[in-house]
């Protein structure tokens, strides 16, 4: 992993506990296509649409009217007969500030977030060798927008200051 192609994130949540490694999702796309027996991915969001009913639609784009549930995604694995397949709920990795709202990423963007909360999901199911014990920073209720880019000059409380800004 490569931070300085934001592979790879090291988040603070409070002043006094320890860094957490999060991972961006584009090193899970692009670590999924390099290999070999990988076959391709579908993914989307789910909804409860203007007529009650629930739906599933590929891409993140959320019509009015619509309820957003949640995301979802399918791997699909050469030598596999079934893909992995994974679904996950708007309520259970929408990111929160400390105050309960919605965060900038999940407020302006909630299907885009929870389709990759979903993709990176099912792309661990797929290939857990490569992604067991990793998280995305979507999981983990931050946007990319919302890590604070760190400098070669900024010293570690400079930092950890603007990331606790940043909320």
């Amino acid at each position: 992993m490569n931070p300085y192609v934001k592979d790879a994130h090291l988040v603070k949540y409070k002043a006094n506990s320890p860094a957490t490694m999060v991972v961006g999702k584009d090193f899970y796309t692009k670590t999924a296509a390099s290999n070999p027996t990988f076959d391709g991915m579908e993914a989307g969001i789910s909804v409860i649409g203007t007529d009650g009913s629930f739906h599933r639609r590929e891409g993140s784009m959320l019509m009015p009217g619509e309820q957003l549930v949640g995301g979802w995604a399918k791997v699909h694995v050469k030598g596999r007969s079934v893909p992995s397949f994974d679904e996950v709920g708007f309520n259970e990795y929408a990111g929160k500030k400390y105050d309960g709202s919605l965060n900038q990423q999940w407020a302006s963007k909630p299907a885009t977030m929870i389709r990759k909360c979903a993709v990176v999901h099912a792309l661990r199911e797929a290939f857990p060798a490569n992604f067991a014990g990793l998280y995305d920073s979507a999981e983990m209720g931050i946007g990319p927008e919302e890590i604070p880019a760190a400098t070669a000059q900024q010293t570690a409380a400079e930092q950890e200051q603007a990331y606790e800004e940043t909320f």
